[in-house]
């Protein structure tokens, strides 16, 4: 299944149709004002999986006016369908192409859901999520339990509903409370520990957000020498055009015009050739006039001399003149080759000008001997085992505390008092303690799901194993070799040996326990690339005619949850696996 199209009108604040059709296989879409990816994906999933449908997502594709959600896909074996809402949840349909128009073919949510199961495999919840939407920390609803047997009153469901919801609200909103002033005491009586790792933490994201990975050495020293090297260039330009031109001044001045037209070597040779003639055609009586002849001669022959003379001078200068030009071509092509490594080493740094790179250049020195400092602090306190176990307690109480809140946000914002509500139960004879035992048990399953699904390594784990790409022996061989390329072209050559355990955990060769629970700590941009690199390669290997999975990725700019650099390098990993997935990047 290919999705081609997604059109909302009435929802997101959007009162005029939107439109998001990607145009090509890595395609990257600018959503509304006010639109997010998420608000994007909330809508794709009331459309595919509209009874996996949270109260906030509700929310969202719910509005005062009517609301119009269409969703086109493609499918190789059955050709185009839409999947379309007008209105409330229940005037959901799927819609089959022919002959240009779309014909209904189910109606309803339940209906629709089934036939998109049924027909076109559609994947399960949490492998959408998973490998489609890129929501890896994000889990099925919880079951929803039979309420029959409180009466037959048609209005008990919904107040039971409310009641629920009530009180785990109320009992959330108390737990939360609880767990914060916890917290507050766990992160005091870590003293130094918590100070020093918040520290390291900080620095490492600064660090992660100037560093300038890419760039070597002897490229840094090359911008930082960039002035100094372009005045040079130009003194030499400058000095060779000098020379250049003295030289030319020279040959000018030395080079002779030809002895034919000096008039004194005519003078010479006409007294020479008269002389000879006279002593010939003369009597004997002037025969010493034609002594003249070697005057004549020697005039002419001191031109000719003085000549070839200054013939020779010029060569010397023109021979001086050849040279002084190929080394000032030579230096004019040292320059172009010197100022194209410059823009080669800008753009390798991703930066619009060297300046930039000087300021951060001092700033990365001083941060990584921050770095290096805090480390020694945070390795000697870590080697206590009284604050290992400290840390340990609040992180477990930081995770509880936020999954209470993630699940309050989930929740409306405004509920009525459970006390009200209880009053309204009794009214109709149901008793209020056995729904709310009810509650407790729906709250147990969903800690179990949650305990289960800790991180979104492990959710990936399971999401391997649902799609095939897990057995016995671990990972499939072609997908864990295609994440560790991916890992080490987006991150380092020492992600190149990452690897998951049985159950669910992270391993990377080249860290020790420790420094793997440090580097997921502290480097939150690069723990989510490694896991978006693992969702990407089990996409790209999953076999959709079994899987049943859709062969394109709706999800959030990269560059919003990772490192600019780390986001660039992810673009020519895209366009690698586009020939299998389609790939749509929504830009708020």
């Amino acid at each position: 299944m290919l999705l081609r199209e997604v059109i909302f009108q009435g929802v997101l604040g959007c009162a005029t149709p939107v439109r998001l059709k990607p145009d090509s296989q890595v395609a990257q879409l600018t959503l509304p004002a006010g639109v997010s990816a998420e608000d994007v994906q909330d809508v794709i999933v009331s459309m595919f999986y509209p009874q996996q449908l949270n109260a906030r997502q509700k929310a969202k594709v719910s509005a005062d006016q009517p609301a119009k959600i269409a969703a086109i896909f493609e499918d190789d074996a059955n050709g185009r369908f839409r999947v379309v809402r007008d209105g409330d949840a229940n005037t959901l349909r799927l819609q089959r192409e022919e002959s240009g128009t779309f014909k209904d073919l189910v109606r309803g949510p339940g209906e629709v859901h089934q036939q998109l199961t049924q027909r076109f495999k559609l994947p399960d919840y949490g492998i959408f999520l998973a490998l489609n939407l890129w929501r890896f920390d994000e889990s099925a609803p919880a079951p929803v339990a039979d309420l029959s047997k409180f009466g037959s009153d048609p209005r008990i469901p919904d107040l039971i509903a409310l009641y629920r919801q009530a009180v785990e609200v109320e009992t959330i909103e108390d737990a939360v409370k609880s767990l914060e002033f916890e917290v507050e005491g766990a992160q005091k009586a870590l003293g130094d520990f918590a100070d020093v790792e918040q520290k390291l933490a900080l620095a490492r994201e600064k660090l992660a957000e100037i560093a300038l990975p890419d760039l070597l050495p002897e490229e840094i020293e090359l911008l930082r020498n960039k002035d100094e090297q372009l005045e040079e260039f130009d003194q030499q330009v400058g000095r060779l055009l000098a020379e250049e031109d003295a030289e030319r001044r020279q040959i000018e001045l030395l080079v002779p015009d030809k002895p034919y037209r000096n008039p004194i070597f005519w003078v010479g040779a006409c007294m020479a050739v008269v002389a000879v003639g006279v002593s010939i055609a003369s009597p004997e009586s002037l025969c010493m006039a034609s002594m003249a002849n070697v005057i004549g001669a020697g005039v002419a022959a001191f031109v000719l001399l003085q000549y070839f003379n200054n013939l020779g001078r010029a060569s010397v200068h023109q021979v001086r003149l050849e040279s002084i030009k190929r080394r000032l071509n030579q230096v004019r092509e040292e320059q172009i080759y010197f100022l194209e490594k410059i823009d080669h080493a800008l753009i390798h740094a991703g930066v619009d000008d060297e300046q930039e790179i000087h300021k951060r250049v001092p700033k990365v020195a001083r941060l990584r001997e921050m770095i290096v400092r805090l480390e020694e602090q945070y390795n000697l306190l870590q080697s206590n085992p009284q604050h290992r176990k400290a840390r340990a307690e609040a992180d477990l109480m930081v995770r509880e505390l936020k999954r209470l809140q993630k699940r309050r946000i989930e929740l409306p914002s405004f509920v009525m008092s459970s006390y009200q509500l209880e009053t309204d139960l009794e009214s109709m004879g149901v008793d209020p303690n056995e729904v709310r035992d009810g509650v407790e048990e729906v709250a147990k399953e969903l800690a179990q799901v949650v305990e289960e699904e800790l991180t979104p390594f492990q959710r990936l784990r399971r999401v391997a194993e649902m799609t095939g790409l897990w057995s016995a022996r671990g990972l499939e061989v072609t997908t864990q070799k295609m994440w560790a390329k991916i890992c080490s072209h987006v991150l380092s050559e020492r992600f190149a040996d990452v690897s998951l355990s049985d159950d669910g955990q992270l391993h990377i060769g080249s860290l020790t326990a420790e420094q793997l629970e440090m580097w997921s700590r502290t480097r939150s941009s690069e723990v989510r690339a490694v896991i978006a690199a693992l969702a990407l390669a089990m996409q790209v290997n999953a076999d959709s005619a079994s899987a049943g999975l859709f062969r394109a990725l709706w999800i959030n700019d990269p560059v919003q949850e990772l490192t600019p650099a780390h986001a660039t390098k992810f673009e020519s990993v895209f366009r690698s696996a586009a020939k299998k997935s389609q790939i749509v990047i929504c830009k708020a």
